[in-house]
């Protein structure tokens, strides 16, 4: 097994000619080749600048940043991605027959950043490219397919993979130099940690300053979309479960998709996005049912699509100008025929701030979920309309930022839910959550893809947690276990249908957290595995910890208050202590009965017995 960093190359791709530079040096240097200087500077990351000898501009198409490694037997690569579709492709094969490549893009706004699992489940590489927003093609070259023949290549024993940037299809166009920085690291305790170390030297790198703070986006959530079709929502539905969520201890009322008119998953043959005003025989007051949320004590967030249009829209005329065109026609989404703005326009920004920023005042929401902008093209607009910036990726970012600093100036504690499509470790400075990508009955996608976003985020939402009447009280425990692994546990759920026994368990976890969630503020979840089956949170004296899938070991530091849950089917976990100390125990099911109370001296490997879908509170001495 080697430690050596891998084989750095940059190509250069300009003035109609490639330019290599092999074998950069990791500790820093300068290399001149046919009229092109690489000047390389060390430190966290490598930084890299190629610019021209003789001073001049240059017209330039893309560089590629290619790493060759030894190849071994991975048990997992985590792909480029958003952090919403890794689970299923995290498999070896997955990645080294997808010949087309991972791509970051405006609807796909990832990270730039790969890493390779050993057989131990620790980090055996990551590698990853730090620079302003662009549109970036990742491949693996080496396991990759054959240039002419859908055939693995694997006989040359190396990993060889790259970025290029911008991506086939994106120019840089004239510059006077090229700026990006590398991160390598090989070895560490698992993929999760170089995630969050590559998050920290981006926002270091780029000046990016720390993310918004706002207590509130701790608050769990409530959201009308996944257990009801769009035309079914009312006011009264949100009412009637406002009432009831309030006393399970949900604290904000997501008004979601349809509040507008006829949504996405509309019976209807037209939907009516971008025409963001209330549908009067849906909601015929905004303004009073915002009031009475508030007098319940709740938040309300309401869920636009900023860059949507329905060509059934009435807006769809007045903006059809500074709509997206790819090849010489107008983007269309092929899912749901969307049309896009296109964020590269200032005109269109413009339109989609004052929007935004209208609402606002109208109706005094307390705050935003933006979503669609999945919908983006991942190619270049061009449409006929001016462009004040490389589309896309550029004007996404730009269109982020200034939301952002629009609703902050009417409302500084505005919330802004952002889906983990576009809420990178730059784009998370744009609000005050990142959202789970949708994952309505599939706990398990949901927690992972969690998990992918707390390694960066300040504040990680789960996608909404939905389920029938179905399930047991046990296997609803360790639901909600998980979300409380992935970050605020947030809910789809019809309320005023839900047996009175879920409600109990929603309402006794959804307590103990409120007690507890300033620990799921900042990047503050840790496994402690690399398989990521045991995780914790500490601080200020308590520590929290759970258990998931077939976890049976749990190594817990001596806190003056620890809460330990279990998220496994199993009942004896095996705790292993840092040092020995004393302290209460009191077990509780996952209906929040009291199993057994006690005094437990743990020291060295101490087992003991946790119901499956419930939790043990220890209190040290």
């Amino acid at each position: 097994m080697t430690s050596t960093f891998p084989e750095l190359e940059v190509v250069l791709h300009a003035e109609g000619t490639s330019v290599s530079f092999p074998r950069v040096p990791w500790e820093g240097g300068s290399r001149e080749n046919d009229g092109y200087r690489l000047d390389a500077r060390a430190g966290d990351v490598l930084s890299v600048e190629i610019s021209r000898v003789d001073g001049r501009d240059f017209d330039l198409d893309s560089v590629t940043y290619r790493f060759s490694h030894v190849l071994r037997n991975f048990s997992r690569v985590i792909v480029p991605d958003c952090g919403r579709f890794y689970p299923t492709l995290k498999h070896g094969l997955s990645s080294w027959e997808n010949s087309n490549g991972f791509a970051v893009t405006a609807n796909n706004w990832g990270h730039p950043f790969a890493a390779f699992v050993d057989q131990a489940d620790r980090l055996a590489l990551a590698v990853g490219i730090i620079g302003e927003p662009v549109e970036t093609l990742y491949r693996n070259e080496v396991p990759g397919q054959a240039e002419k023949r859908d055939t693995l290549v694997v006989h040359r024993h190396r990993l060889v993979v790259s970025f290029e940037r911008p991506a086939p299809g994106v120019r840089a166009g004239r510059v006077s130099r090229w700026r990006d920085a590398v991160f390598a690291q090989v070895g560490g305790p698992s993929w999760f940690h170089s995630l969050g170390d590559y998050a920290r030297a981006t926002r270091s790198y780029l000046g990016l300053g720390d993310y918004p703070r706002n207590p509130a986006a701790l608050d769990p959530v409530w959201c009308s979309w996944t257990a009801w079709n769009s035309d079914d929502l009312t006011s009264e539905l949100i009412l009637e479960n406002a009432r009831l969520a309030r006393d399970v201890g949900i604290r904000a009322m997501l008004i979601d998709d349809g509040w507008f008119g006829p949504g996405l998953d509309t019976r209807e043959d037209r939907v009516a996005n971008g025409d963001y005003e209330p549908d009067p025989a849906k909601i015929p007051d905004l303004n009073a049912l915002i009031d009475a949320l508030r007098a319940m004590g709740m938040r309300s967030i309401l869920w636009l699509g900023p860059v949507t249009v329905s060509p059934d829209s009435r807006a769809f005329g007045k903006v059809r100008h500074l709509l997206q065109h790819t090849n010489g026609s107008p983007h269309v989404h092929p899912a749901n025929g969307m049309h896009c703005l296109c964020p590269s326009s200032a005109s269109a920004r413009r339109y989609i701030v004052d929007m935004m920023v209208g609402l606002l005042r109208r109706y005094d929401v307390d705050g935003f979920k933006v979503d669609l902008y999945n919908n983006l093209s991942p190619l270049p607009c061009d449409a006929p309309h001016e462009h004040d910036c490389r589309p896309n990726v550029a004007g996404l970012n730009r269109l982020m930022r200034e939301i952002w600093e629009a609703v902050r100036s009417v409302k500084p504690d505005v919330l802004m839910e952002l889906k983990q499509n576009y809420g990178n470790c730059q784009a998370a400075g744009y609000g005050t959550m990142v959202r789970a990508g949708d994952s309505p009955y599939d706990t398990d996608i949901n927690t992972e893809r969690a998990l992918y976003v707390a390694a960066y985020a300040e504040v990680t939402h789960n996608d909404y947690a939905v389920w029938t009447s179905g399930e047991t009280v046990r296997d609803l425990g360790i639901m909600l276990v998980k979300q409380l692994t992935g970050g605020v546990p947030t809910f789809s759920v019809d309320l005023t249908e839900m047996p009175a026994e879920h409600r109990n368990v929603m309402k006794g976890y959804l307590d103990i957290y409120h007690r507890w969630k300033d620990l799921w503020m900042g990047a503050n979840l840790v496994p402690q595995t690399g398989v990521m089956d045991v995780w914790q949170r500490r601080g200020r004296g308590r520590a929290w910890y759970a258990l998931l899938y077939g976890a049976r070991l749990v190594s817990l530091a001596r806190d003056e208050s620890i809460w330990l849950c279990n998220g496994t089917g199993q009942e004896d976990i095996h705790v292993m202590a840092e040092e020995p100390f004393e302290g209460d125990v009191a077990a509780f099911e996952p209906s929040h009965a009291q199993a057994y109370s006690g005094r437990i001296v743990f020291d060295g490997l101490t087992v003991i017995k946790v119901p499956s879908g419930g939790y043990v509170f220890v209190s040290a001495e």
